[in-house]
């Protein structure tokens, strides 16, 4: 669902809301799976304006890079805060 248009904004969309309470800088997750989805959320929190300056991006890779940097986390993060899911 993500990786179609309408389903990306309206991913962005709910999760936006429901990640506002947190006033999180920065989203992010494991990689292939996450890149659409932090990507969907990072661009419409711009385009929306809920956020400011937007959120920003990162992924975490299974293994570092064997090549360049070996980063094990591609982006920009300020904190990272691990959850399991998100409790209501």
């Amino acid at each position: 669902m993500v990786l179609h248009p309408d389903g990306a904004h309206l991913l962005a969309d709910l999760l936006l809301e429901e990640i506002a309470k947190y006033s999180p800088k920065s989203v992010g997750g494991l990689e292939l799976g996450a890149v659409p989805l932090v990507t969907a959320i990072a661009m419409k929190s711009t385009i929306s304006g809920r956020s400011g300056v937007g959120i920003k991006s990162f992924i975490v890779r299974k293994n570092p890079k064997k090549h360049e940097l070996e980063k094990k986390i591609e982006g920009e993060i300020d904190l990272v805060l691990h959850t399991t899911g998100l409790n209501t």
